[in-house]
């Protein structure tokens, strides 16, 4: 009998310990969480129970965000700048105690000439921009997953990177390097069970793009809640088994 209630007790002391485990490991690091797609993720992400420190630039929008949830937190972060860059990630496991997740939907683009009118500092931007946020953010928030053995990054490429892409070299380029690099995140990671994978949307459907292209046959184009959806498997246990993909969402542009 006394034997029966030990084990019943280490079943239960089990029990509570993966529940709580598996609370305390609900945290997500989204950058550009207030724009139109971050915004969904983020949506998205608080209703699965994460807490969630958003990085972005407008330290208003961030606020008003924020007060609408206290699993919410953040703060305004130049992401190309690394100093900035690793004070956010410090802050971060500070008020969240990890990092089980990070995404990144920061990004731009700049087109609409060939190589020969390209200038140099359109390169630049759109590494900065696409690339340089991306590798910065990884390699804060990786050095934390690895000491937790656990973590799952999320990167925004494009199908740019993949196919037709005259008239915008700067921006497939450096969306091309964010697919190596979240590649080879994902091998450095796999001995840590920290997962990688890059999403590689087409023309995501949000108000900016369609009131540049009011033309445009907008059922084509991406709904940001399905790349939110596509993110919310990756980060979860089903999800685990992926790392080291650039999943193509091309809606309906092929």
């Amino acid at each position: 009998m006394i034997d029966d209630l030990i084990f019943l007790s280490l079943i239960y002391a089990n029990t509570f310990q993966e529940l709580f485990m598996s609370e305390i490991k609900k945290t997500a690091i989204i950058t550009g969480g207030t724009g139109a797609l971050g915004s969904r993720v983020t949506e998205t992400f608080l209703k699965e129970g994460y807490r969630i420190f958003i990085c972005d630039i407008n330290q208003a929008a961030i606020d008003q965000i924020s007060a609408s949830s206290d699993q919410i937190s953040g703060m305004a972060v130049n992401l190309m700048d690394e100093s900035e860059v690793q004070k956010m990630t410090e802050r971060a496991v500070n008020e969240m105690g990890s990092i089980e997740v990070l995404i990144n939907t920061v990004g731009g683009w700049t087109g609409g000439k060939d190589i020969s009118q390209t200038d140099l500092s359109d390169l630049d931007k759109m590494f900065n921009l696409n690339l340089k946020t991306v590798f910065l953010t990884c390699k804060y928030a990786f050095a934390q997953m690895k000491k937790q053995k656990s973590g799952c990054i999320i990167n925004i490429g494009s199908i740019a990177a993949n196919s037709n892409s005259a008239g915008s070299i700067p921006y497939a380029a450096a969306k091309a390097g964010v697919i190596s690099l979240t590649r080879a995140v994902a091998e450095e990671g796999k001995d840590s069970g920290v997962t990688a994978n890059s999403i590689l949307p087409a023309m995501l459907d949000t108000p900016a793009n369609r009131k540049a292209m009011p033309d445009a046959d907008f059922s084509k184009w991406v709904s940001p809640q399905s790349i939110a959806e596509l993110m919310r498997f990756l980060a979860s246990e089903n999800g685990r088994g992926v790392t080291g993909a650039s999943i193509p969402v091309p809606g309906g542009q092929l």
